[in-house]
């Protein structure tokens, strides 16, 4: 006769914010968005949003809560979108053949 056993899950807090800002980022002295800016420039940090944004996108209820990974994917949408617009134009840009348009990043 197999004995019954009592599982008890631990409910953890998620470490994003409502905006999808992750706690685990806050422990540097320079944010980490700010260094990817300084290394590779703000049309690097702004790809670097698109593609989180898709690798969320396209792994979403894969690995993570669905929820937790929207907000990343919000925010990775809304700095990719903060990025653009800092460039200076809200027309269009040319990055490695690929236009670049306020409609399609």
């Amino acid at each position: 006769m197999s004995k019954k056993v009592a599982l008890k899950f631990k409910v953890e807090k998620t470490p994003y914010d409502k905006d999808g800002n992750g706690s685990h980022y806050k422990t540097t002295r320079i944010d980490v968005m700010a260094q990817i800016e300084r290394l590779w420039g703000t049309e690097g940090a702004m790809i670097f949003c698109e593609t989180n944004a898709f690798k969320y996108r396209s792994r979403i209820g894969n690995k993570d809560n669905p929820e937790q990974e929207l907000l990343k994917i919000s925010w990775y949408e809304k700095a990719s979108k903060i990025y653009f617009d800092k460039l200076g134009t809200k027309e269009e840009i040319i990055i490695d053949n690929r236009k670049k348009t306020e409609f399609n990043l």
